[in-house]
């Protein structure tokens, strides 16, 4: 079989070689003075890969001084032919190389909306490239796995899970580039990393210094829970309110909160959804998710023709009483003199402001805020993100499989659905009446013969 072909300025493997201070190779017996590595690296022309040679007091200085050698000969002939490539300026180390990914993340190159390019970027900015970082200088090459996860441990210490949660999966993204350039070999240290998270003792310290401050301050704290789901219960209570609620309706939230329960869709993906994506005719009303909102320098905020991923772009079958709900907002809006009119929009979206503007989410959210700390509905550790929580529970609970479930809320990973968006913390009130189900069937008497089981006899 045919060894695959080196892309052009892609490094090899690297074999290292010891010698002792004749110069023999692997002498039995003497004592190794230095180490002597080779590598090749792809050609321009994509013809037979240069073969490089260094040296080094020990393994690993041998292994990288080879691998720079190799980036800066292939430089060189980019150079001297006139050519410009991005392998012209890759640095290695943890400083030099993180300043380029960060460029490469805020680049149209990195595909990521808005929303993910202002956290990654928070997190580059805070975390990683932090004055006076500890790994400021190291060769990416010389990091191991234990000094990353201790270092992400003391980001979720002193920051919190999300912050941690961030910074790995910004920090995984620089290492596969990395190992793309050939500057750290496959599959990199950040391979297998796992969540890190608070220790129970660390959570459990920062939550009575939190609660004290707060007394202190005569502030009322309010802990989210990401884990959990509204109940049937929570919902009905949460639909009452917003029924009667003035406010809700006053400011157009309470169409929203139905809309989202009925969907599941990030609030993103609704409140960029358009008159032109909903499709309310037929027996299978949907809406077409495929873009969502962001906010750009000096335009305010504007609606993005794509999605948090590829797989978020999708249609979502929608349940008839959101239909209804949606044919009696489009009548709202378009009905000269109805008895209940809503703003229209010149980009035509579905929930826009009262000005008939893009919806901003920060309001949107401070308008719910009012809704899950009420205290007819008291929810209070609830967010936006509950709603698509509740939704992949209940379809999951209707025994719809994991990956229809993934589908429809537009995830690539069934196991992510679970894993992440199931509730997994409320206690099912139901799992005693069950277990008695199933044991009284157990008990249910039948009409066979009972047949004793035969005895195994000993041969005397």
């Amino acid at each position: 079989m045919a060894k695959n072909r080196l892309a052009a300025g892609e490094v090899g493997a690297v074999q290292v070689t010891a010698y002792d201070k004749d110069g023999n190779k692997d002498a039995t017996g003497r004592a190794i003075s230095y180490y002597i590595a080779n590598t090749r690296y792809g050609a321009l022309d994509g013809g037979r890969p240069v073969r490089v040679q260094a040296r080094g007091r020990n393994r690993s200085v041998a292994e990288d001084a080879v691998k720079r050698k190799a980036r800066e000969q292939y430089a060189a002939r980019l150079e001297a032919m006139g050519a410009k490539d991005a392998t012209m300026s890759i640095p290695s180390t943890w400083d030099g190389f993180a300043a380029l990914h960060l460029a490469w993340i805020e680049s149209d190159d990195s595909d990521y909306s808005d929303a993910t390019m202002r956290v990654y970027s928070d997190a580059m900015r805070n975390r990683v490239l932090a004055a006076g970082h500890k790994f400021n200088g190291r060769e990416l090459s010389s990091l191991a796995h234990l000094e990353l996860r201790e270092w992400l441990q003391g980001i979720a210490n002193d920051h919190g899970n999300g912050a941690a949660h961030s910074v790995k999966s910004v920090v995984g993204g620089m290492f596969k580039r990395a190992v793309g350039y050939g500057i750290v070999s496959a599959p990199g240290p950040m391979a297998g990393m796992g969540a890190v998270k608070r220790s129970r003792r660390t959570e459990a310290k920062v939550k009575t210094e939190t609660e004290r401050k707060a007394l202190e301050d005569g502030k009322v704290l309010r802990e989210r829970d990401t884990d959990r789901a509204l109940t049937a219960e929570d919902q009905e209570r949460l639909l009452t309110f917003i029924e009667k609620d003035k406010r809700t309706n006053d400011n157009d939230t309470a169409d929203l909160i139905r809309f989202m329960l009925g969907t599941g869709v990030r609030i993103g993906e609704a409140l960029a959804l358009r008159w032109e994506d909903v499709k309310l005719a037929g027996k299978s009303p949907h809406v077409s998710i495929g873009g969502t909102l962001g906010r750009v320098k000096g335009e305010g905020i504007v609606r993005q023709p794509w999605t948090k991923t590829t797989r978020s772009a999708r249609n979502v079958f929608i349940p008839s009483d959101t239909a209804d709900l949606l044919r009696e907002r489009h009548a709202r809006m378009t009905k000269v003199g109805h008895e209940k009119p809503l703003p229209m929009s010149e980009d035509g979206a579905v929930f826009p402001s009262i000005n008939g503007t893009w919806r901003d989410q920060s309001n949107v959210n401070d308008a719910m805020r009012h809704v899950f700390d009420h205290e007819d509905v008291n929810v209070p550790w609830a967010t936006t993100h509950t709603f698509r929580k509740t939704v992949v529970t209940d379809l999951l609970d209707a025994g719809m499989s994991p990956n229809q479930v993934a589908a429809h809320v537009g995830h690539e990973d069934a196991s992510f659905t679970l894993r992440t968006y199931a509730d997994s913390v409320t206690a099912p009130k139901d799992a005693g009446n069950v277990l008695q189900m199933l044991r009284d069937g157990r008990k249910k008497p039948t009409n066979e013969p009972t047949v004793p089981k035969a005895r195994h006899l000993r041969a005397v």
